[in-house]
């Protein structure tokens, strides 16, 4: 029988982390209102 706690994960989940900005730059060019404020995406 294996604990709870150590079952194996079934579920893959990729992430994908924008280091230089671009995504967040291009939504700032299109968007001006959003120029300085936080911003994050998902999807």
């Amino acid at each position: 029988m294996i604990a709870k706690s150590h079952q194996v994960m079934t579920q893959r989940k990729i992430i994908h982390i924008d280091c230089d900005c671009f995504y967040a730059a291009i939504e700032m060019r299109d968007e001006p209102e959003l120029a300085g404020k936080p911003l994050a995406g998902g999807g």
